[in-house]
């Protein structure tokens, strides 16, 4: 969520305020994307494109997003989904879990950079299960 929820407001609306961190976020994985497409040798004939889509923190609004755009619906959107591979997101787990599995009909992969379940044969996980997160802090202490 690039903007923050608004809880005066219904679900599907956001507030005027900006979430510095996760806004960082986005321009890092923007770079990383143009970095990539700069150096053909990565990815040879290959061109990665992406779409952010500011979900302001509601599980509504990301299910309204992903559902209008499985239907190419995105007002101003004009994307071919036989050419979408992945969904990347910072979701809580469950929401990440429902658009994922949306997206999975497609096989399209969901990668989730915060803590989720494997739920469908297309989700990778970036960040080690809660189990392995809690061993590592106890062999810390230790």
């Amino acid at each position: 969520m690039i903007t923050n929820k608004d809880d005066e407001l219904t679900g599907a609306d956001c507030s005027v305020a900006v979430n510095g961190a996760t806004l960082q976020e986005v321009e890092a994985f923007l770079w990383a994307v143009d970095q990539i497409n700069q150096h053909a040798q990565l990815l040879p004939s290959t061109t990665l494109g992406a779409l952010v889509l500011d979900t302001c923190g509601s599980r509504i609004r990301t299910m309204n997003q992903v559902t209008s755009l499985v239907k190419s619906s995105l007002p101003g959107i004009n994307i071919n989904l036989d050419d979408v591979r992945a969904l990347v997101t910072s979701l809580d787990p469950e929401t990440a879990r429902v658009a994922g599995e949306m997206l999975s009909s497609l096989n399209v992969t969901s990668i989730n950079m915060g803590p989720s379940q494997a739920h469908s044969p297309y989700t990778l996980q970036m960040s080690p299960p809660i189990n392995m997160e809690a061993e590592a802090m106890v062999q810390v202490g230790d």
